[in-house]
Protein backbone atom coordinates (compact mmCIF):
# COMPACT_ATOMS: atom_id res chain seq x y z
CA UNK A 1 0.00 0.00 0.00
CA UNK A 2 1.07 4.00 -0.34
CA UNK A 3 1.33 5.82 2.43
CA UNK A 4 -0.98 8.99 1.93
CA UNK A 5 -0.70 12.54 3.09
CA UNK A 6 -3.74 11.95 5.11
CA UNK A 7 -3.01 9.10 6.91
CA UNK A 8 -1.20 8.79 10.11
CA UNK A 9 2.32 6.87 10.93
CA UNK A 10 3.59 6.03 14.22
CA UNK A 11 6.92 4.06 14.44
CA UNK A 12 7.53 1.72 17.15
CA UNK A 13 11.17 0.13 16.27
CA UNK A 14 13.48 -0.57 13.73
CA UNK A 15 15.99 -3.31 13.08
CA UNK A 16 17.85 -1.16 11.13
CA UNK A 17 16.48 -2.63 7.49
CA UNK A 18 13.27 -2.71 8.41
CA UNK A 19 10.54 -0.55 10.86
CA UNK A 20 7.33 -1.56 12.40
CA UNK A 21 4.97 0.57 13.68
CA UNK A 22 1.04 1.64 13.06
CA UNK A 23 -0.40 3.05 10.07
CA UNK A 24 -3.62 5.22 10.53
CA UNK A 25 -3.77 3.10 14.31
CA UNK A 26 -3.16 -0.43 12.45
CA UNK A 27 -0.14 -2.38 12.59
CA UNK A 28 2.25 -2.36 9.51
CA UNK A 29 5.89 -2.74 8.39
CA UNK A 30 7.83 -1.11 5.89
CA UNK A 31 11.59 -0.62 4.46
CA UNK A 32 14.09 1.51 6.18
CA UNK A 33 14.51 2.65 9.65
CA UNK A 34 12.34 6.13 9.77
CA UNK A 35 8.98 7.44 9.28
CA UNK A 36 6.87 7.01 6.15
CA UNK A 37 7.05 9.79 4.17
CA UNK A 38 3.77 10.19 1.30
CA UNK A 39 4.19 7.91 -1.68
CA UNK A 40 5.86 5.51 -0.04
CA UNK A 41 5.22 1.65 0.50
CA UNK A 42 3.87 0.03 3.33
CA UNK A 43 2.94 -3.65 4.25
CA UNK A 44 -0.10 -3.76 6.61
CA UNK A 45 0.59 -6.59 9.27
CA UNK A 46 -1.54 -9.40 9.82
CA UNK A 47 -2.26 -11.23 13.28
CA UNK A 48 0.24 -13.67 13.95
CA UNK A 49 3.14 -11.65 11.58
CA UNK A 50 5.95 -11.51 13.66
CA UNK A 51 9.07 -9.08 13.96
CA UNK A 52 12.67 -9.48 15.34
CA UNK A 53 15.17 -7.40 15.99
CA UNK A 54 18.96 -8.80 17.14
CA UNK A 55 17.66 -11.90 15.47
CA UNK A 56 14.79 -12.90 17.81
CA UNK A 57 10.68 -12.98 17.38
CA UNK A 58 10.63 -9.75 19.75
CA UNK A 59 7.10 -8.62 18.79
CA UNK A 60 4.19 -10.16 17.30
CA UNK A 61 0.46 -8.81 16.12
CA UNK A 62 -1.74 -9.88 18.96
CA UNK A 63 -5.34 -8.82 18.60
CA UNK A 64 -4.24 -5.82 16.11
CA UNK A 65 -1.74 -5.07 18.36
CA UNK A 66 2.78 -5.27 18.31
CA UNK A 67 3.05 -6.98 21.46
CA UNK A 68 6.76 -6.93 22.61
CA UNK A 69 7.86 -10.99 22.77
CA UNK A 70 10.55 -12.35 25.64
CA UNK A 71 11.38 -14.91 23.80
CA UNK A 72 11.34 -17.11 26.74
CA UNK A 73 8.32 -18.70 25.91
CA UNK A 74 6.61 -18.02 29.33
CA UNK A 75 5.52 -20.46 31.81
CA UNK A 76 4.70 -24.44 31.65
CA UNK A 77 2.78 -26.19 33.35
CA UNK A 78 4.21 -28.55 36.14
CA UNK A 79 7.66 -26.34 35.59
CA UNK A 80 9.92 -24.87 37.97
CA UNK A 81 10.83 -25.97 41.77
CA UNK A 82 8.14 -27.09 43.82
CA UNK A 83 6.89 -25.05 46.86
CA UNK A 84 7.94 -27.08 50.01
CA UNK A 85 6.17 -23.92 52.28
CA UNK A 86 9.17 -23.13 54.22
CA UNK A 87 10.45 -19.23 54.38
CA UNK A 88 13.88 -18.24 55.49
CA UNK A 89 13.44 -16.62 58.97
CA UNK A 90 16.78 -14.73 60.43
CA UNK A 91 17.13 -14.59 64.83
CA UNK A 92 20.10 -14.32 66.53
CA UNK A 93 21.49 -17.33 68.46
CA UNK A 94 24.45 -18.13 70.39
CA UNK A 95 26.60 -21.28 69.10
CA UNK A 96 24.89 -23.30 72.01
CA UNK A 97 21.45 -22.22 70.97
CA UNK A 98 22.32 -22.55 67.56
CA UNK A 99 23.26 -26.33 68.48
CA UNK A 100 19.46 -27.01 71.01
CA UNK A 101 17.48 -24.79 67.46
CA UNK A 102 19.13 -27.46 64.49
CA UNK A 103 18.53 -30.65 66.40
CA UNK A 104 14.93 -29.66 67.86
CA UNK A 105 14.33 -28.59 63.82
CA UNK A 106 16.23 -32.27 63.04
CA UNK A 107 13.61 -34.09 65.39
CA UNK A 108 10.48 -32.22 63.67
CA UNK A 109 11.16 -32.94 60.19
CA UNK A 110 12.62 -36.49 61.12
CA UNK A 111 8.64 -37.24 62.31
Amino acid sequence: MIFENWMTCEKLVDDGDYTIGYVDGKPAQWDGKNELLEGEDFRPAKEGNTFGVNFQNDYVVENGVWVGNSGHGGKREGSGRKPTGRKQRSIWLNEDELDKVRDFVKSLRDE
